[in-house]
């Protein structure tokens, strides 16, 4: 993994330290790249390119020890001020212009170009492959929560549920215990009455009988 490029998942928290020491890569099957020079691709426009994914990427770009492609686009910056040099002039004078002074040619910028493009894609696909193990290392690791948390959710549902029971038991023993004093105290009062009655009748028959 090129260094900016690991640095830069490091600081976006997408590999650790040591994932990037590791220097794993992913193995990625031959391309067959169209010349890039005579078959322009299209461009993705979806969004705005973030200018830091942009500069890793021409980092990994630059890694290629090929000769011509940036021969060639110095070339075309210094006629690129030229009044009266459309684009196709301006690529054909620079490829006439380096043809002389260093000898690299059309096929040279080529192929250039195309390992440039080979280092795009392999870049492409460690950084694919990186998000996707990130991806399964962190969302296994949520659902594996998630799982425990609705075990767990379930546990105290069934806790829950004991506990409903066991409080209408003692709801139940309640009214049992407040039935059977509201009986003992009516029949305790009903009780002190009959007793009450007995002794007030004979003090009234003392103080009548014995005045």
């Amino acid at each position: 993994m090129a260094g900016k490029l690991k640095r830069f998942l490091v600081d976006q928290g997408l590999v650790t330290s040591d994932d990037a020491q590791s220097g794993s890569t992913v193995r990625t099957a031959p391309t067959q790249t169209a010349s890039i020079v005579s078959t322009p691709r299209p461009v993705a426009t979806a969004g705005i390119a973030d200018t830091e994914y942009v500069g890793v990427l021409r980092e990994a770009m630059a890694q290629s020890t090929a000769n011509g492609f940036k021969e060639f686009q110095a070339q075309l910056a210094i006629f690129e001020s030229v009044a009266g040099m459309d684009e196709p002039m301006r690529y054909r004078t620079a490829l006439t212009a380096l043809s002389s002074s260093s000898g690299i040619k059309r096929n040279d910028i080529v192929k250039a170009s195309e390992d440039r493009l080979r280092l795009l894609v392999t870049a492409r696909d460690e950084f694919a492959h990186t998000i996707e193990e990130r991806r399964k290392q962190e969302l296994g690791s949520n659902e594996a929560d998630k799982s425990a948390t609705h075990i767990e959710i379930d546990n105290k549902r069934k806790e829950i549920q004991l506990l409903e029971g066991t409080l209408q038991q003692l709801e139940v023993k309640s009214q049992t215990i407040n039935q059977k004093l509201t009986a003992a105290t009516s029949a305790f009062s009903s009780a002190y009455a009959v007793v009450e009655a007995e002794v007030r009748s004979f003090l009234s028959k003392l103080t009548q009988y014995l005045n």
